[in-house]
């Protein structure tokens, strides 16, 4: 089954009538989608290509929704490996487009190299499981994998991502035509994981279920793309006298309102000008606790303009 459309005159088409219901595949969603995205940017010209793909994925239908692939990420969105988050809705898509507030500036932050540097046993489901812990705070859109596996058939390999949510992302199954060996800092990405916060602990989980060669699982990255979590400032006071000093006054930087307190947050703090105040490099706002307070130095006579995030 496919859409109703026009079709190419005569005999050279779908269908001697001109018209056919057989129109699908990515030829047939690609220019219905971009219509609906159409459709959205007559109704708030301002959104953002990451904008239109948040209304996109929180308005999707909830297609064949008895397919055992549906599952329910940390963020509260449906998503299938088969389906994504659904199929696009126009009328709801133009709707959110309507109110939708734009999302904050895109942040990238990374883990460091993870050394795994492990044997991937042989036709064995299991594998080997290597994790990461982060304490980088992002409302998540896009997830990379960086990895690298010595494996002389690597498409015997399965590799699958697992979110701090259990959100899991099948990067790859086991595929008995992909006879290339090795993946070198290979690129997989997921979007199953938008709306998730990404601190916690991910886990990378590699199985070699065909028989026949084993390889090694060496190494691997997660790359995070998203909006920063917000944080507020305060200082107390708000200004002091010239030269006052160390102490003179203080900063409190405060998680946003809801966020999980799990983790230990560093905030990176900078001063517009050093000339009028100084402010430590850095700060950790501990597990467990929504705020940390800290020092500023008077320099000058005014603080309002000389601390920063």
């Amino acid at each position: 089954p496919g859409i109703v459309t026009t079709d190419i005159v005569g005999a050279d088409g779908y269908s001697a009538t001109d018209y056919t219901n057989t129109f699908g595949g990515t030829s047939s969603a690609t220019p219905l989608v971009s219509g609906v995205i159409a459709l959205m940017l007559e109704a708030n010209p301002n959104l953002s290509y990451r904008d239109v793909m948040d209304i996109l994925a929180r308005t999707a239908e909830h297609n064949d929704p008895t397919d055992a692939g549906w599952t329910v990420n940390g963020a509260g969105l449906r998503v299938n490996h088969k389906y994504g988050f659904g199929a696009i809705d126009a009328r709801a898509a133009v709707t959110a487009a309507l109110t939708h507030n734009s999302l904050g500036p895109l942040a990238s932050r990374s883990t460091s190299i993870v050394r795994v540097n492990r044997t991937i046993p042989d036709s064995t489901p299991g594998g080997v499981v290597s994790s990461v812990t982060t304490n980088v705070q992002l409302n998540l859109e896009h997830v990379e994998l960086v990895l690298n596996a010595s494996h002389q058939n690597r498409g015997d390999l399965a590799i699958t991502l697992i979110s701090p949510s259990g959100t899991r992302s099948v990067m790859t199954q086991a595929r008995t035509q992909d006879f290339g060996n090795d993946y070198t800092n290979w690129v997989f990405t997921t979007t199953r994981n938008w709306g998730e916060r990404s601190d916690g602990t991910w886990t990378v989980e590699i199985a070699d279920l065909l028989t026949g060669t084993t390889g090694s699982f060496n190494d691997f990255q997660l790359r995070f793309h998203g909006t920063e979590l917000p944080l507020s400032l305060s200082i107390t006071p708000g200004s002091v006298a010239e030269n006052a000093g160390a102490g003179a006054a203080t900063g409190t930087v405060t998680r946003g309102g809801g966020v999980s307190l799990a983790q230990p947050l560093v905030v990176t703090l900078t001063s517009n000008d050093t000339s009028e105040a100084t402010v430590p490099a850095t700060v950790t706002i501990p597990a467990g606790a929504a705020s940390v307070t800290f020092p500023i130095r008077a320099i000058d006579d005014t603080l309002s303009d000389g601390t920063q995030r």
